[in-house]
């Protein structure tokens, strides 16, 4: 895979599908993942849809830049990371979607770079309110436990976690095992690479205020059985404060299983001619 050296100092690993003379998706990740998280089924549904679509690691995941131990960054510098991935690519705005932390990035693209922003997409994801969408209990204790060394192992923590987290509707163990052994044989994250990424989650406290100036076409997907990010902030601040938003409750969901998608893209993503956002 490719890696572009950023106007942020980052080296970008990522991966473009289909014709660059299509609207571009650009998928974002969560915590702790890689790009990987996006299959490339999943991809090559939105490609047969006219669009183009880029998968990348986030700073601090995957094949991308790990950063020295006491760095510390924000949900802004990875917004720029996105920005500058786009420059690099000369396209001049994409369709940003994103899971979870990612989520955040794509509402602070949408809300720091309007203009490269064409629509936002939000899943599973909050607004930083401390009231709402906050994991707890033995999912977030989960969370902060430090993976084992050996791979194996770290694989089956990871399983065991994904357990909490996922939907027990869509739960599909076979395929969060691979998905995690993969992340592993190919670039395990670092402990102080998950915090750091954790730390810019968290480092500007309540964003609702933020997330209220998004004036691009929103969507915001959730599941109510997500326990990891509960369903009522990643829908309550942006519909409630902007008119640009669209919601849709998933209410089979927790996290979104991408492997479980068939059939058409249609059904969740319009024609390249329309916004990805858009009813």
């Amino acid at each position: 895979m490719p890696t572009a050296t950023l106007a942020t100092g980052i080296d970008c690993c990522h991966e473009v599908h289909g014709d660059p003379a299509d609207p571009t998706i650009m998928l974002v990740h969560g915590l702790g993942s890689q790009l990987l998280a996006w299959p490339e089924a999943f991809c090559d549904l939105l490609v047969a849809e006219g669009f183009q679509v880029v998968r990348f690691d986030n700073r601090d995941s995957g094949l991308s830049t790990c950063l020295p131990e006491g760095s510390q960054y924000t949900l802004s510098d990875m917004a720029a990371d996105v920005v500058a991935l786009l420059d690099h690519l000369g396209v001049a705005d994409a369709h940003v979607v994103g899971m979870s932390l990612g989520g955040m990035v794509a509402q602070t693209v949408a809300a720091e770079h309007p203009g490269r922003c064409r629509s936002m997409v939000s899943m599973a994801s909050n607004t930083g309110n401390s009231d709402f969408g906050r994991p707890g209990g033995e999912v977030l204790e989960a969370m902060l436990v430090e993976p084992p060394d050996d791979p194996a192992a770290r694989t089956e923590k990871e399983v065991a976690d994904n357990r909490l987290w996922c939907s027990p509707d869509w739960y599909d163990e076979a395929h969060v095992r691979s998905l995690y052994a993969a992340y592993t044989a190919r670039s395990p994250q670092s402990r102080g690479a998950f915090e750091r990424q954790m730390e810019a989650a968290v480092a500007d406290g309540n964003r609702d205020a933020v997330v209220a100036t998004i004036t691009v076409p929103t969507r915001v997907l959730h599941g109510p059985p997500s326990p990891s990010t509960p369903a009522a902030p990643t829908w309550r601040t942006p519909t409630e404060r902007t008119e640009h938003t669209k919601r849709t409750d998933r209410t089979e969901q927790g996290s979104t299983p991408w492997e479980h998608s068939t059939g058409s893209a249609s059904s969740n993503w319009p024609a390249s001619g329309r916004d990805p956002s858009a009813g």
